[in-house]
């Protein structure tokens, strides 16, 4: 099974983050929790089986806010844990809920 991939390494450094954030702009809004620089070095993997899809994700450390106007936009699940390598996050927040 092939997974679907996007990463931003290819990308020009200052054009990393913004390419991530569009990647994502239906699901939630993202802030980097660090200084980032100029680079934004991420990338996902995303297998789909029937109606499941599971991802591994790695990217530098974000804050995640998923609102109501996401949910209405793209309602993929309303509770989602992340899982950042090697230690977890919380689920996401729904701002406004």
């Amino acid at each position: 099974m092939t997974p679907h991939t996007f990463a931003t390494q290819s990308l020009g450094p200052r054009d990393q983050l913004e390419a991530w954030r569009e990647w994502y702009e239906t699901v939630f809004d993202l802030i980097p929790q660090h200084q980032t620089g100029d680079e934004f070095p991420a990338e996902i993997h995303i297998w789909k089986l029937g109606g499941l899809a599971l991802s591994r994700t790695s990217a530098p450390s974000v804050h995640v806010v998923r609102t109501k106007g996401h949910l209405r936009r793209d309602p993929v699940a309303r509770e989602t844990s992340v899982r950042n390598d090697p230690l977890s996050c919380p689920p996401f927040q729904v701002a406004g809920a």
